[in-house]
């Protein structure tokens, strides 16, 4: 048996082997795998996926890998709307839990008391867009082209094993040295 090329893991500054496969139950769960093409016996997947461990959390952040129309597997054409890393679907939710969830109880009453206060709107718009074919998450994703952002979360529609479009209700600023 050919030894099999790791995954590579970003931790506290540091380069690692992985010796897992975290996208093979996400490339189960979607369906036939991506047409990827094989380079070598040394990496029967036929891809190296790049993580790295932030805020507690391991993101996948990039892919060595190509499809065999010969054009490169990016973030973006596994992920939709995901082109720096992936964020981490937390849990299935239900549109009754994200409203219990994110109820305003204002008692100075400068806020509407309904979910998401003055953003209901986005809220139900968002919401009225889910189809029978969809499925409601909470999700976290660190986002840094966003200057000082550190971290969002918030709720995203699943689709065919894919995010199609998420709505962020939170964010962890970073500014300076300090969070």
């Amino acid at each position: 048996m050919t030894a099999q090329v790791t995954e590579v893991l970003h931790y506290k500054g540091e380069r690692l082997s992985m010796r897992t496969e975290p996208l093979s139950d996400y490339f189960s769960q979607m369906g036939p795998s991506p047409d990827f093409q094989r380079s070598s016996s040394a990496c029967w997947r036929c891809y190296v996926g790049k993580w790295e461990i932030l805020l507690d959390r391991l993101y996948f952040v990039g892919v060595s890998a190509t499809y065999t129309d010969c054009t490169s597997v990016t973030l973006e054409s596994l992920f939709p709307g995901f082109t720096d890393r992936v964020c981490t679907l937390v849990r299935q939710v239900t549109i009754e839990e994200v409203e219990r969830t994110n109820l305003i109880q204002d008692p100075m009453e400068a806020v509407p008391n309904i979910p998401f206060g003055h953003c209901n709107a986005r809220w139900v718009v968002f919401k009225d867009s889910l189809q029978e074919n969809e499925t409601l998450w909470e999700f976290e994703s660190t986002r840094f082209e966003l200057k000082g952002v550190q971290a969002m979360w918030g709720y995203a529609v699943k689709r065919d094993g894919r995010v199609d479009r998420f709505m962020t209700s939170g964010w962890k600023l970073k500014i300076g040295m300090f969070e």
